[in-house]
């Protein structure tokens, strides 16, 4: 049953309504929040069916080029690229998302661009968890080749071997036969015998001694995708789209934007909302058959992107909603791509699926970029489907 409310006090019932969803009734009163508000908007004329700009033609193809190159090593076990979905980095592992049904195993070693990056130690059917080189508990065999330095090594051996020990954000060489051998600025690579004949860079020596310091080259806060040595075949999809309709948005300073629909019963918090192939925003709130999205514009909001230009060039960076439909550019991890370019997301990010896109525009006169507000009546959410499975490995064993 819809309630009307007269027309004089609609517009006063509607601000006192979104001011308490913009600053927030905590605690017991969320159950009664949203529903609230969807009831004062129900006599609200439904928004207009604004039509979504389509994405560029020339999209697809920069994607495909700024894919992460990761070097798969030799043999029939090269694997498989995996999407990133969970960063622990202070307890050590990240989730991708590929399990036992992709041939996934424990003990399979993990590849960035940049190098070695872990070991799978834990599997679930469709996700697996992967022990950072950085985690206090790993261990692995590294070694240092004549060819990869510009000095004989002692006694005229072709390479130094010790283990790589994790030590809690950084790394050291441990249990090396030769430690005062190892110098400033070497690079060193898995041990070849002992990762499927594979020789991946792990890190470079920063400090000399017994226990020679190691930092690490790959960067798992960089990295939306993995190779995972050993999977057989492409995961699939962890995302389930489903579709929501607009039944309010928010203007001036108020923030947000309403939703409803069935499937709201398997939507959380940190579900990424889109439509058309372009990212719109995060669920904040779900309660009563009504979700609260904040928009990528809102303040607060953010979201991990890669910047990708026409010709595939890509870099890393974070977008920050500033109001009144504008993004800043931050934290911007290298050199800009030039020209035209366009943000995606990186994926990785709670439950945003990577790929949509989020803005377009040149950066040359400044870090900031202008995008619509307005959204179409229909829009899709994006359900993470296997979510007990992801509970168990986030929950397990260090």
């Amino acid at each position: 049953m819809r309630v009307r409310v007269p027309g004089p006090f609609k517009t006063p019932l509607l601000i006192v309504a979104l001011v308490g969803l913009h600053f927030g009734w905590e605690g017991h009163a969320e159950r009664a929040r949203l529903p609230l508000l969807r009831l004062v908007a129900a006599p609200t004329p439904a928004p207009d069916d604004e039509p979504v700009e389509p994405v560029p033609e020339w999209l697809d193809a920069a994607l495909v080029h700024a894919r992460p190159r990761v070097d798969p090593g030799p043999g029939k076990d090269a694997g498989r690229l995996l999407p990133v979905l969970d960063l622990e980095y202070e307890r050590g592992w990240l989730i991708v998302g590929g399990g036992a049904e992709c041939g996934v195993t424990p003990g399979a070693w993990v590849v960035a661009a940049d190098g070695c990056i872990g070991v799978v130690d834990r599997v679930t059917t469709h996700l697996a968890r992967v022990r950072l080189l950085s985690a206090a508990d790993v261990q692995i065999p590294i070694e240092l080749a004549a060819p990869t330095v510009d000095r004989a090594l002692p006694g005229g051996v072709d390479r130094l071997v010790g283990f790589l020990r994790g030590a809690g954000g950084a790394a050291e060489v441990a249990s090396a036969h030769m430690p005062h051998a190892f110098l400033r600025g070497d690079v060193l690579h898995t041990l070849s015998d002992v990762a499927g004949g594979g020789s991946w860079p792990v890190g470079e020596i920063t400090g000399e001694g017994l226990r020679p310091s190691v930092r690490l080259l790959a960067r798992p806060d960089r990295v939306a995708a993995v190779l995972v040595r050993g999977a057989t075949s492409d995961p699939p999809s962890v995302f389930e789209e489903h579709p929501l309709e607009v039944a309010l948005s928010a203007s001036g300073r108020l923030r947000g934007v309403l939703v409803t629909g069935a499937a709201l019963e398997r939507v959380l918090p940190g579900c990424g909302v889109h439509a058309g192939g372009r990212y719109l925003g995060l669920v904040s709130r779900v309660a009563g058959g009504t979700a609260h999205v904040i928009r990528a514009t809102d303040p607060g909001s953010s979201v991990e992107v890669v910047l990708v230009g026409r010709d595939g060039a890509s870099q890393a960076a974070r977008l920050e909603g500033r109001g009144a439909g504008t993004l800043s550019v931050v934290d911007v991890r290298g050199p800009l791509p030039s020209g035209l370019i366009v943000a995606v997301t990186a994926g990785g990010q709670e439950l945003v699926p990577s790929g949509l896109l989020v803005a377009e525009a040149t950066l040359s006169d400044g870090m900031r970029i202008r995008v619509g507000e307005r959204w179409p009546r229909q829009v899709r959410v994006s359900v993470f489907r296997w979510a007990r499975e992801r509970r168990r490995l986030r929950e397990g064993p260090r």
